[in-house]
């Protein structure tokens, strides 16, 4: 504990066992086919975090639930180093500012005349992608809403997402997204086509 909140760390470290017949078969790159990862190395001071973690744009909307898939329907791209601060005002209501380098991962890019483009989520100048976000959490549930801004294509998305506790055993939850631009499909955070 310091005078200006908790002072925290984490790293975590993935190494999974590889052997000769190729069980990680489709690995995209060499540290990955060799079952080490750098998944997360982050420290944290009060709500300020910088380091390398998931996007806010993910995180703060609690990802896609507590399912067993949570992935059937694209929601966003994880690993990122980032700068971020969470304000906590202790009623119920939080918000986040992250600003945040995406990272290598690909995605479709669909130019005019219908061509596809493999393109890099990595920022492409000193402008970081900036994700915003706002939650009020009470006894009933949840809403929450996070919007980003890809700095490579200078276009937005936002997501809504409300959790609803119907009884003890039972959450629900609904989340939307939208995208402002058609001919991205599948940035870094519209996961979504269209």
């Amino acid at each position: 504990e310091t005078e200006l909140g908790t002072l925290k760390t984490y790293t975590e470290t993935r190494f999974d066992f590889s052997n000769s017949s190729g069980d990680q078969a489709g690995a995209s790159n060499y540290a990955a086919a060799n079952g080490v990862t750098l998944n997360f190395a982050w420290i944290q001071l009060g709500g300020l975090r910088v380091g390398k973690d998931e996007s806010a744009f993910n995180t703060f909307s609690g990802y896609a639930g507590n399912v067993i898939d949570d992935t059937i329907v694209g929601y966003g791209r994880f690993d990122t180093n980032l700068i971020s601060y969470t304000f906590d005002a202790g009623s119920g209501f939080s918000a986040i500012v992250s600003l945040e380098q995406g990272s290598g991962g690909e995605s479709r890019i669909r130019r005019p005349g219908d061509t596809w483009v493999i393109d890099n989520n990595t920022i492409d100048s000193y402008v970081p992608h900036v994700v915003g976000g706002v939650k009020y959490t009470a006894g009933w549930g949840a809403i929450t809403g996070v919007v980003a801004y890809n700095s490579n294509y200078e276009e937005w998305a936002g997501k809504v997402r409300l959790d609803v506790k119907a009884t003890d055993q039972i959450d629900l939850f609904i989340m939307g997204g939208y995208g402002t631009d058609d001919n991205i499909d599948r940035s870094f955070y519209k996961q979504w086509g269209g």
